[in-house]
């Protein structure tokens, strides 16, 4: 595609440096007060400004977002291995946090 604008461009040049991924909706009540409790300063939730949850990840860089209908998405990731470990991560914490609370 860069070709046809007279751009030339090798796949050497290219690099990933952020993706959005998404996936099936989360299959739990999402309660944003509850997740405070595990999550603290890394969990962003002000409604009247943003409708969804988001989770800043401080090691990647990265911020998974989850509506209250269960919908999420990570941004910030720079493969699809680390997507996996913080959707992952999140819902091993979120299932022991309504188990406990």
């Amino acid at each position: 595609m860069l070709h046809k604008i007279k751009i030339d461009c090798f796949a050497s040049d290219i690099r990933i440096k952020n993706l959005v991924i998404d996936g099936k909706k989360l299959e739990m009540n999402i309660c944003p007060y509850k997740l405070k409790l595990i999550f603290g300063k890394n969990l962003y939730y002000e409604p009247e400004l943003f409708p969804a949850i988001r989770i800043f990840q401080q090691e990647c860089h990265s911020c998974l977002t989850i509506f209250q209908n269960g919908k999420w998405f990570i941004t910030g990731v720079t493969s699809i291995k680390q997507a996996h470990n913080i959707i992952n991560e999140f819902k091993q914490r979120a299932v022991n946090c309504y188990t406990c609370v």
